[in-house]
């Protein structure tokens, strides 16, 4: 089986550092400049496997997220800070969703992410990584 594991983020959609919404909890004060992306959702649903958001962002602000992007609906599984003890690039962090969505040895995982470090620790797991810049 394949297994597509998305970061949120900067690799999903692409945010602006220097973004007036932010707060410091991780949360936006306004999701409007998130639009609905039909594109991403038709690519998304071309995929054949498993597809799995794996984030440090909290749970509400990756439902919102989803939402607004219309790609809510696109993903077997949503990992969250929430649902973790760990961050990435902690190695429990990959350990919970090889658990979590039953990754077996001989699968094939492709994980999308903008920090090389959580990339790093992806290949210690035999993962394929793409940096998204």
């Amino acid at each position: 089986m394949i297994h597509w594991v998305f970061d949120l983020d900067n690799t999903l959609y692409q945010t602006d550092n220097n973004n007036p919404y932010k707060v410091h909890d991780g949360l936006y004060l306004n999701y409007s400049f998130l639009k609905e992306d039909k594109k991403l959702k038709i690519l998304l649903n071309l995929l054949a496997g498993n597809k799995i958001i794996m984030t440090n962002s909290v749970n509400q602000h990756c439902n919102t997220v989803l939402n607004r992007l219309g790609i809510d609906k696109c993903f077997n599984s949503v990992l969250t800070r929430n649902d973790m003890k760990n961050i990435k690039p902690h190695p429990q962090t990959y350990y919970k969703v090889i658990k979590n969505c039953n990754v077996k040895s001989h699968d094939k995982c492709i994980f999308f992410d903008d920090q090389p470090s959580n990339l790093i620790m992806a290949t210690k797991f035999g993962w394929i990584t793409v940096l998204i810049t």
